[in-house]
């Protein structure tokens, strides 16, 4: 078996680059083929994980956070081979996508986990943005403060001074005391769910992002649906009480969210503004994207 882990230097810092030692060593007892890349400027995950699917890599691991991940699913997806295996270590801020697997802690146990797991068909999600773009994500795609959240945590600053464990309150905090509602119009599968202002609009394939909120707890990557939970203005006080929820899953049953489910959903700015988004936690800008289902799209090792 032919395996490659792309891992992303920048991930889990010093704590990150020990475990992967341990994990690269472990892997490297129970198979004979096993390639190391770094992602780099020229050199993405996304760029890395395509060569390696279209020269017939059999496994492909993702080391690093969401953004890896979604690098990693990204080149897959887009390469000759789209169902080439893909596994993941996490070692980022969030590494909120493998929450949705039932995982072992450490990297010699994690190792022996994904050499003895079954391939698992999953689904994913493909955007189109406004500029004619597409783009796949694993996991979570939001358009709002949480976009602003995840720009904020993926801040250089934020790496190197505070610990882990605190990013994402911390930034949240900090962001939704900043924000200001714009006004989104949502429509999924062709009915449009809400046309107003809202603090944060999500399309969910997973249940799990921002470090650990649990967004959608009926979510589930194998149903051939996308969940959607729609954030609507409200007060500060009403918006940091649904943050402080969103860790049990309660903010559910909160009056301000709204959720749904689809196979198409469609998140557009109604004033024309741009849309502050994440896609599995990375961010960009745009005034609109739609999301369309992938069934069964990814082959997961987990």
């Amino acid at each position: 078996m032919k395996i490659a882990i792309i891992r992303n230097p920048a991930a889990g810092g010093r704590g990150g680059r020990t475990l992967f030692t341990s994990f690269v060593q472990a892997f490297r007892t129970l198979y004979s083929d096993v390639d190391v890349f770094e992602t780099a400027v020229d050199a993405g995950p996304a760029l890395l994980a395509r060569r390696l699917a279209d020269k017939g890599t059999d496994l492909v691991i993702a080391a690093g956070g969401d953004g890896t991940v979604n690098g990693v699913i990204e080149g897959v997806l887009t390469s000759s081979r789209p169902q080439t295996q893909i596994s993941v270590m996490p070692l980022g801020s969030g590494c909120d996508y493998i929450r949705n697997f039932k995982t072992v802690d450490g990297p010699l146990a994690l190792a022996s986990a994904i050499a003895a797991a079954p391939v698992r068909k999953v689904d994913a999600g493909r955007l189109v943005l406004d500029d004619g773009t597409v783009r796949h994500f694993a996991n979570v795609a939001s358009a709002g403060v949480s976009a602003m959240v995840a720009h904020s945590v993926n801040g250089p600053a934020t790496r190197r001074f505070m610990p882990k464990a605190l990013r994402f309150p911390f930034h949240s905090v900090r962001e939704i005391l900043r924000y200001r509602p714009q006004s989104f119009r949502v429509t999924v599968d062709g009915e449009a769910i809400h046309d107003g202002p809202v603090t944060a609009a999500a399309i969910a394939n997973g249940g799990w992002f921002g470090g650990g909120m649990h967004l959608m707890p009926a979510a589930d990557l194998s149903d051939g649906w996308l969940d959607v939970a729609i954030l609507r203005a409200g007060s500060r006080l009403d918006v940091l009480e649904i943050l402080k929820r969103l860790y049990s899953g309660t903010h559910i049953d909160h009056p301000l969210v709204q959720t749904a489910r689809g196979r198409s959903i469609h998140i557009k700015a109604i004033e024309g503004n741009p849309l502050p988004v994440e896609i599995d936690g990375e961010t960009q800008t745009f005034r609109s994207m739609r999301a369309e289902l992938l069934p069964g799209a990814l082959n997961i090792r987990l």
